[in-house]
């Protein structure tokens, strides 16, 4: 769960890479996009010489717009995510923070376009547990997986420094880009001037029992329903608790709608559980509904829950191997996370070490999971079989004494406060930066953009706060989605069975945009690319939203309530959608909502008019419109009705 992601715009350098440059000639930049240059360096991949061959690195720079008074270095997160190629550059606007610097990025080796390393099956592989994948990539690659550790591109940074003139480099770093910075600090202090660490891996490296990770979940959930799970708990921590009780005796089963529509059995672990709660860091609108889908799970309803976790595979995957190699996770994770384990033992060995490990830890730790979940967690699975190939790294020396800012989001459970609390001790000049109500990656997932501000500060040397606050635009809680007709409330203005209908067809364009958002932040190609959104419903059917169409094919949230139709030109020249409605539970028929958000139509042979879904369409800003998808999700139905571009609209909502 360490992959994380990074936001810099510069995607469109991939093309304008040229040929290798001779190992020991100076790097040189040639143009190859607007204001962006390309080069590349060669580097051993061994450089104690055991092993043959070089790793060219993929180097991209934007000068400043004066003469430069240094270099910012940005760094990726996962391990193997690839900066340049990955998620398009995060933190939007990266020279913005520090103008008056040349803005440099790079490929870390194995990664996008520094030979790019690839195992098939481990890119395919279920991602909670990935363990035979993982130790049959290991074969593959032979003694070049103990050449993908943080120590490597610690090396590789130094290189390209000098190859930069030798100046001290302004260092961001996010997420696993964090550890690398601290390595390289600790290594090289002559080479940094500041260090900024977005989401901080501690320097001793990454805890296999996830301490810090369970710490933090009961804050985060308490932070979650201070103001929105009243209506359905009054305790989400205790939930998640008494469903993790119920599930040491069995998993949660159930099925699960995947992209085409198509039904599939699902189960969920404790260890999933866990997994899914931690992606949630990453996608707010999943972290919004996990409440509600426990709540269900206790109830006897098992599919928000599974669905969740079918979100949270889709958006830890990385997305196509170009931008995260799952290889480079693999080896970085397991040829350097200190487990309690021989390193040349067996997968029983290992085993059994990992359970001593965590038997002499107080299960109240891991509240409210526990013990096993911890024993049996992604990380442990992903690596109980890998065969290690080099020695225990050394761990990271002291920090220096240079200016540093510690960014972490409050909602962070991958790398939580916690850890940064500590992180900030050991540096001499550090500062911790706390964002509310913000995820994983504060930089990029911070919509008030407080952070940028504050690192924009920062390396102009002036003072920074110490907490953003909350942005206001956080989803609260989702209340649970409705397994049964009778549970949906009737929509006020239309009387009998047919106002529960018309409720139904509420909560499913809830769900659909719900999902949508889901989908853009999982895949951030999706806002730029244009791509059309394909997503299962809850219960049946699914919808496809194209850039600015919309189709659902037999959509069911409610059971037996089936929605299909979509977007279509309204004789006033605007946009609306007809939607036929059917299925056992209830009368059916045909209904059409405009720009107003009013749905007129017929059910049971009847006439329909009802302003069920008209708040969602009031105003910008009303946040108090949309209890079941959210003042984005509304702005997001609205440019839809409005005919505008979707992907164009969810950036500007999203930030990005």
């Amino acid at each position: 769960m360490i992959a994380g992601r990074l936001l810099v715009s510069l995607a469109a350098a991939a093309a304008g890479l040229g040929a290798a440059e001779p190992a020991d000639a100076a790097l040189r930049f040639r143009p190859c996009g607007a204001k962006l240059q390309c080069a590349q360096l060669t580097v051993p991949l061994d450089r104690a010489g055991a092993v043959p061959g070089r790793v060219r690195l993929a180097v991209t720079r934007i000068r400043a717009k004066r003469p430069a008074r240094g270099t910012t270095l940005l760094l990726a997160g996962g391990p193997g995510q690839a900066a340049i190629s990955g998620y398009g550059p995060p933190y939007g606007d990266s020279q913005a923070l520090a103008p008056r610097n040349d803005l440099v990025v790079f490929d870390q080796r194995g990664t996008g376009l520094s030979g790019l390393l690839r195992c098939r099956d481990l890119e395919e592989a279920n991602t909670i547990d990935a363990g035979r994948e993982a130790a049959a990539c290991a074969t593959l690659l032979g003694r070049r997986r103990g050449l993908y550790r943080t120590s490597e591109s610690v090396d590789d940074i130094e290189a390209l420094r000098r190859q930069l003139g030798g100046g001290r480099l302004t260092i961001l770093g996010v997420s696993y880009g964090t550890y690398v910075a601290q390595a390289y600090a600790a290594r090289y202090p002559q080479g940094v001037a500041r260090l900024v660490l977005d989401s901080v891996v501690d320097s001793p490296g990454v805890d296999p029992l996830y301490r810090d990770t369970f710490a933090a979940v009961p804050r985060v959930l308490r932070e979650l329903c201070r103001r929105g799970c009243r209506e359905f708990t009054r305790n989400a921590v205790a939930d998640t608790s008494r469903l993790v009780g119920r599930l040491v005796a069995a998993p949660l089963r159930g099925t699960v709608v995947g992209n085409r529509g198509l039904e599939r059995p699902a189960a969920l672990t404790r260890q999933d559980l866990l997994y899914t709660l931690v992606s949630g860091d990453l996608d707010f609108i999943s972290r919004s509904e996990y409440p509600a889908a426990v709540v269900s799970a206790l109830r006897g309803d098992a599919a928000p829950l599974l669905k969740l976790k079918w979100r949270a595979g889709q958006s830890e995957s990385g997305g196509s191997p170009a931008s995260l190699s799952s290889a480079v996770l693999a080896a970085a994770l397991c040829e350097e996370v200190a487990f309690p384990w021989d390193r040349q033992g067996t997968q029983g060995e290992r085993m059994a070490a990992i359970s001593g490990a965590a038997s002499l830890v107080p299960n109240g730790v891991f509240a409210p999971f526990d013990r096993e979940t911890a024993i049996g967690n992604d990380l442990v699975r992903l690596c109980r079989r890998w065969p290690t190939a080099s020695p225990a790294p050394a761990s990271v020396g002291p920090l220096p004494d240079v200016p540093a800012l510690l960014i972490e989001g409050s909602a962070d459970l991958r790398t939580p406060i916690e850890t940064a609390r500590r992180t900030v001790g050991r540096l001499p000049r550090g500062r911790l930066l706390v964002a509310a109500e913000t995820g994983h990656s504060a930089l990029s997932t911070d919509v008030s953009e407080c952070t940028a501000r504050a690192a924009r500060r920062f390396l102009a040397g002036r003072t920074v706060p110490r907490r953003c606050a909350e942005s206001g635009l956080l989803y609260s809680p989702t209340s649970p989605w409705p397994e049964r007709l009778s549970q949906v409330p009737r929509a006020r203005d239309v009387p009998g069975l047919r106002g529960r209908v018309v409720g139904a067809v509420g909560v499913t364009i809830g769900y659909l945009v719900q999902e949508a958002f889901s989908a853009f932040i999982s895949d951030f190609d999706l806002l730029v690319s244009g791509r059309a959104v394909n997503r299962g419903g809850l219960r049946g059917g699914r919808f496809t939203l194209g850039r600015d169409r919309l189709r659902l094919e037999r959509m069911e949230v409610v059971s037996g309530v089936r929605v299909s139709g979509g977007g279509g030109d309204s004789p006033t020249g605007g946009a609306e959608l007809i939607l036929r409605v059917g299925g056992p539970a209830g009368p059916g028929g045909v209904l059409r909502m405009g720009e107003d958000g009013v749905l007129n139509g017929r059910l049971g042979g009847r006439p329909v008019r009802s302003r069920l879904l008209a708040g969602l369409f009031a105003k910008e800003d009303d946040v108090s419109a949309s209890r079941a998808a959210g003042p984005a999700a509304a702005r997001l139905l609205r440019a839809l009705l409005g005919g505008r571009d979707l992907s164009t609209a969810a950036r500007r909502i999203l930030g990005r």
